[in-house]
């Protein structure tokens, strides 16, 4: 074969390898979609639910099932204004969420990407765990959340000026290194009406404080924190879906609003062995 031959046959398979790509890219994109409208469309059948959340359920979703890897991008508004068959304003509330929770990242010239390591903003937190051998933040991937209406008294009743009825909103979160974190929030029901009715999956992957301001009202100005750490009751880790066997932080989180009135108690429980806690 001669060097000419050759150089062709070369750049012949070249040509066919990124013909290749561009057929598999192409192919994954199209792939993609499919899964994207199909998930719309199953979440958004459940009575009661807002397009919003359908729209952020599917996108957290295509995230856990690795469609949407750490780093990658997420398609741009405008398609998944098409894909997803809502309005673009439907589109850029749900985004919102995910970047509260802290599971997008948003910048100008780059798009939107799923979170990696990227810090947590203050505005969207009160503090962060921290893995003590990365130093990179937690960030949930997936959680159970339970919402009613309770009179079980505790700390939060004489917070909460002698309230005798309660919202309490408890999640148990799985974070992306496989722990676990228990957290449970306690609102005066009088001050939170319609939230007990409230479907769990709407706060799924959302991060409360700006919903309860959003959609209730309840803003939050301040918080004051108190942490300790004790070893958790079989009977306490069974229901909390911790380990008994292992020291937890427990930190116990008093809102308040501009005016200095308490909004809401709220008691997280995660193992402290391999994490630390950063205000």
């Amino acid at each position: 074969m001669t060097d000419t031959t050759l150089t062709r046959a070369r750049h012949k398979a070249t040509r066919q390898q990124s013909a290749n790509g561009r057929a598999g890219t192409a192919s994954g994109e199209r792939t993609l979609r499919k899964f994207l409208a199909q998930r719309m469309k199953t979440l958004s059948a459940v009575e009661g639910r807002t397009k919003r959340s359908a729209v952020r359920l599917t996108l957290v979703a295509a995230m856990r099932e690795g469609r949407f890897p750490a780093g990658a991008l997420v398609p741009p508004e405008k398609d998944l204004v098409d894909i997803l068959g809502v309005s673009l304003g439907t589109v850029q509330a749900a985004l919102r969420q995910l970047q509260q929770a802290g599971m997008i990242v948003r910048r100008r010239g780059d798009g939107t990407r799923v979170a990696s390591i990227e810090p947590l903003s203050s505005s969207i937190w009160h503090f962060r765990f921290k893995s003590r051998k990365t130093g990179h933040p937690l960030r949930f991937v997936s959680q159970k959340v339970e919402v009613a209406e309770v009179t079980t008294a505790g700390p939060w009743s004489e917070f909460l000026n002698g309230a005798e009825r309660f919202v309490r909103i408890r999640r148990r979160m799985t974070m992306n290194d496989k722990s676990r974190i228990f957290a449970e929030m306690y609102l005066d029901a009088d001050c939170a009406k319609g939230l007990a009715n409230l479907d769990p999956e709407e706060l799924d992957t959302v991060n409360i404080r700006p919903y309860l301001e959003e959609n209730y009202g309840i803003a939050t100005a301040r918080a004051r924190h108190t942490v300790s750490t004790r070893m958790l009751t079989p009977s306490e880790a069974s229901g909390f879906g911790l380990a008994a066997d292992k020291l937890h932080f427990e930190i116990h989180a008093k809102a308040f609003d501009a005016a200095d009135t308490p909004v809401y108690f709220q008691r997280i429980l995660v193992d402290c062995a391999d994490y630390a806690l950063d205000f």
